[in-house]
């Protein structure tokens, strides 16, 4: 990514999917070749990606998207813990 903008087409799918997303944010940490930039998405408790973390971090507008493809829903306890606040 080449700047702090957050891309159109991953501004889409945050749009459509207000119940994962918790937040969504760009940051410079030199996560990539492809940039200084990268994107960080942190889910809504009940939501995990590839049964590991509760956020999405990629470089590209591209792997984002692919990678939104593997969110599923989370009943760790943590998720339920969140759940009955």
């Amino acid at each position: 990514m080449r700047n702090g903008n957050i891309p159109v087409t991953v501004q889409r799918w945050v749009d459509a999917n207000p119940h994962i997303v918790e937040s969504i944010h760009t940051e410079i940490d030199g996560y990539s070749e492809h940039g200084d930039w990268s994107i960080w998405c942190y889910f809504k408790p009940g939501w995990i990606w590839q049964g590991e973390v509760h956020q999405i971090h990629e470089a590209l507008a591209r792997d984002f998207l692919e990678a939104t493809q593997w969110i599923t829903k989370c009943n760790c306890d943590n998720c339920q813990l969140e759940a009955t606040l």
